[in-house]
């Protein structure tokens, strides 16, 4: 059996306080020192917070306690431990004591082999708690006066983003930030959040983009310019990536996909589509038929609710059935009759194109893909002169390889922009017709997202059409 030895630091300010991790195992290989202790283990947690007791040293610990291979427990100070009187009494009275484990403090005056120790304990497990909770008001009370000045109330810096110690500010990322407005550009054309985290991944190892992470970055209002609170957005003073306009676009995307279609797919009324009897959303499917050995197959706007049911059962909703033409046709030749001014479009379509690669962005990406590879050298020189083995080159090696091809990849994309988002031409009238020939599917349905908030599809050949903008 051995003791314990358990170090654990949760943020950079309590190392520069003296809570460093090699501080606190210096101090407890003294302590060890001082009492004969000769058999003992470290127990490290670096970098988490002592609110939870879920933490991979901790863990462990517990486990071989579990096991008996523990027979006391020793901390530079009792809030290494845990921040929370209950989280402390838990270990105290049902993992240590249950297991005949002692519990020992380097720098405070108790030893839970006594009576007097344990009352001690107790003590200062309640002062730990108020210190805790005084940190978390203190705060939480200058995160809301941060943000209330539209100022980023810290934490992680946000993709997109690098931090100005000087200025306390946020400043734009060129090579970070035209990712994130193709990320918007291409979940208003309609592609699925998985669809976009892997585009994403091959393009920057700057973080795991699962589709998750996409979610969470087309959902944060930081990136159009503000601040968010618990009672609504507060325009900020860092500098927006996409327009505000786009961003609500994006909540909108996610209120039509929340009803029950996903993507936009290849058709160009999906997701903009309601139903007028039972309020659920409409979708496309195709409908086939075999005759004389050949299939034909249909298209057809329908309600889910009407299409989508039990095996036997009666549809809920008489909305009937829309061939995917006469629809389309029906609502383009609505949206063509509208007038707009060609500026407001042009701006709009221009948010949705892949940016033109510009000279600063290019070196930009250069240089830092000329240093990864510098990196990747030095690793080789270290492993060829015997400093590194070959397992230690791997391990380094890997994600200088995912940094280098995502770097590469943004280069490419700068050199060779993507065909599927050509720029639209000038409209040459106040009428989007002009142009409307001119488009591909993807613009079309671009416009037709931007142009329209929902169509409502009623018995017959009826619809109401809920327009964004105005005629």
């Amino acid at each position: 059996m051995w003791t314990a030895l358990y170090a654990r630091v949760s943020t950079d300010e309590q190392a520069q306080q003296g809570y460093s991790i090699e501080s606190q195992k210096e101090r407890l290989k003294a302590y060890c020192l001082s009492q004969g202790y000769t058999q003992y283990e470290f127990y490290i947690d670096d970098g988490y917070t002592g609110t939870k007791l879920d933490r991979p040293a901790m863990n462990r610990l517990l486990a071989d306690i579990q096991a008996h291979l523990v027979h006391s427990v020793v901390v530079y100070r009792l809030d290494r431990l845990g921040r929370r009187q209950k989280d402390v009494l838990y270990l105290l009275e049902d993992v240590f004591e249950p297991f005949g484990v002692t519990f020992k403090s380097a720098t405070e005056p108790f030893d839970t082999s006594t009576p007097f120790g344990r009352a001690m304990l107790g003590v200062l497990a309640v002062f730990a708690q108020l210190e805790r909770d005084t940190i978390v008001e203190r705060t939480s009370l200058g995160r809301q006066q941060r943000i209330r000045a539209g100022k980023w109330p810290g934490g992680r810096v946000p993709f997109g983003y690098t931090w100005l110690a000087d200025s306390e500010s946020l400043q734009p990322r060129p090579d970070q930030a035209v990712i994130i407005q193709e990320i918007y550009a291409k979940f208003l054309q309609g592609q699925t959040l998985s669809e976009i985290s892997r585009w994403v991944s091959h393009r920057s190892a700057d973080r795991k983009w699962t589709h998750s992470a996409i979610r969470d970055l087309l959902m944060r209002p930081l990136y159009a310019g503000f601040v968010a609170t618990q009672e609504g957005n507060v325009k900020g003073l860092h500098e927006a990536i996409i327009e505000p306009r786009l961003w609500e676009l994006a909540q909108l995307e996610f209120s039509r996909r929340k009803k029950g279609t996903a993507a936009r797919g290849a058709y160009l009324l999906s997701g903009l589509l309601e139903c007028g009897i039972c309020g659920g959303p409409v979708i496309h499917f195709p409908y086939r038929i075999r005759q004389n050995g050949h299939v034909y197959t249909y298209e057809y706007y329908g309600c889910q609710a009407q299409h989508s049911r039990e095996k036997g059962q009666h549809s809920s909703c008489t909305l009937g059935f829309r061939r995917q033409e006469a629809l389309e046709a029906q609502v383009i030749e609505q949206l063509l009759q509208l007038t707009f001014p060609d500026v407001a479009i042009q701006r709009e379509l221009e948010s949705l194109i892949w940016p033109r690669a510009s000279r600063e962005l290019v070196i930009q990406i250069t240089s830092r893909l000329q240093a990864v590879k510098a990196k990747r050298s030095r690793w080789f020189s270290a492993f060829e002169e015997g400093i590194i083995s070959a397992g230690q080159l791997a391990t380094y090696l890997s994600p200088l390889e995912t940094e280098q091809k995502a770097l590469e990849q943004q280069l490419s994309d700068q050199e060779t922009p993507d065909r599927t988002h050509r720029p639209v031409p000038i409209l040459p009238s106040h009428l989007i017709q002009a142009a409307w020939p001119h488009m591909n599917p993807a613009e079309k349905r671009t416009i037709l997202h931007l142009a329209i908030k929902k169509i409502i599809l009623y018995k017959g050949s009826d619809l109401h059409i809920d327009w964004n903008v105005t005629d």
